[in-house]
C-alpha cells in the first residue's frame, strides 16, 4: 500500500470519498476509482472509527502496519498490549523462561474480554493488592484463579470488580498467569 500521506489532501473531499479522491501522490493524478477507491475509503474509515493516529509512512513491516492495527481496533475490538508498570505491596513484574513481558494486560473478543498475561512476582503478604486494572478493563464479576507452581505449591490470584488483583502464593517466588475475564 502507498504511504497515505501522499494521498491526504490532494485530492478534494467528495460524498463518496469524505477523506479525499484517491490520488497518485507522485504526479497528483486521479488514480483509478474502481481500482483504488474503495480500498482507500476502507483504510480511511478503519483509520478514522479506530482512532488511529496517522505515522506518515508506508504500510509495511519496517514502518508499521496502520490498516491492521484499524481493522483490530475497529472491527475485532481489540487494544494494544499495555504493560503493568505500577505495583503495590511488594509486588512486581517477574521474568520467568519464556518471556520478558511482566505483566500485561488488553481488551479482546470485541471488547468484551480483557486477557491479563505476564509473570509476576507476588506479594509478600497473602491477600494484598499485587496492582490494580484500570476502569475499562475490570472484570464483571469476582473471578479466582488456582495457580500450581512448578515445585508443587497452590496459590490463587483473584480479580475483583473494582480492578484491584490479590494474590495469595505462600511464598511462590514468580508466577505466570494468563487470565481472559469477562468484561461489563
Amino acid at each position: 500500500m502507498k504511504n497515505y500521506t501522499e494521498y491526504t489532501g490532494l485530492g478534494a473531499a467528495i460524498a463518496s470519498y469524505p477523506s479525499g479522491q484517491p490520488l497518485d501522490g507522485a504526479s497528483g493524478t486521479l488514480l483509478n476509482v474502481t481500482s483504488y477507491g474503495d480500498v482507500f475509503s476502507f483504510f480511511w474509515k478503519c483509520v478514522r472509527e479506530a482512532g488511529v493516529t496517522p505515522n506518515g509512512l508506508a504500510d509495511n513491516e519496517n514502518d508499521g502496519y496502520q490498516l491492521f492495527d484499524s481493522v483490530q481496533k475497529a472491527v475485532l475490538g481489540e487494544t494494544s498490549w499495555v504493560t503493568v508498570t505500577a505495583f503495590t505491596n511488594g509486588a512486581a513484574a517477574s521474568t520467568g523462561p519464556s518471556d520478558g513481558n511482566g505483566v500485561r494486560y488488553r481488551k479482546s473478543n470485541g471488547g468484551k474480554i480483557v486477557e491479563v498475561e505476564g509473570w509476576l512476582t507476588p506479594t509478600s503478604t497473602s491477600g494484598l493488592t499485587a496492582f490494580t486494572l484500570p476502569v475499562g478493563y475490570r472484570p464483571s464479576g469476582y473471578a479466582n484463579m488456582l495457580l500450581v507452581a512448578n515445585d508443587g505449591a497452590l496459590g490463587n490470584v483473584v480479580f475483583s470488580t473494582d480492578g484491584t488483583v490479590k494474590t495469595d502464593l505462600g511464598g511462590v517466588s514468580s508466577v505466570y498467569i494468563r487470565a481472559s475475564l469477562t468484561l461489563d
